[in-house]
């Protein structure tokens, strides 16, 4: 369902300048979700502007996230994304057609074992 918002013809440049497409990122998010322990999220708009059939955005995105590895090991990672996400309206609705990522930071917290 998440991939849904994205458009088919959707460009997504990464923060190390690679650019991929919606396979890929659907590939990308499959991988993660299936590592994911947990995960806390929060996005604040700070700009927004609209000219007639596209809406562009930029947003700062925060989140902790917590990975199992081996089904006993976590690692929590703290991350701090800026970008630019760039909409259009289609027949099937708004989706995004371009993403930007402007600047990400990544910092681990550490490893736990945990049981459950």
């Amino acid at each position: 369902m998440y991939m849904e918002i994205f458009a088919a013809d959707l460009t997504y440049c990464q923060a190390d300048g690679k650019v991929i497409g919606r396979d890929q990122l659907a590939k990308d998010v499959r991988a993660q979700l299936s590592m994911l322990d947990s995960a806390e999220t929060s996005f604040t708009r700070e700009k927004l502007e609209i000219v007639g059939q596209q809406a562009t955005e930029l947003l700062r995105q925060r989140a902790t996230v917590t990975t199992r590895h081996f089904a006993i090991i976590r690692r929590t990672w703290n991350i701090e994304r800026l970008g630019k996400y760039v909409w259009r309206n289609t027949d099937e609705g708004w989706r995004i057609q371009e993403v930007e990522v402007l600047k990400e930071t990544i910092t681990s917290t550490g490893s736990r074992l945990a049981w459950r």
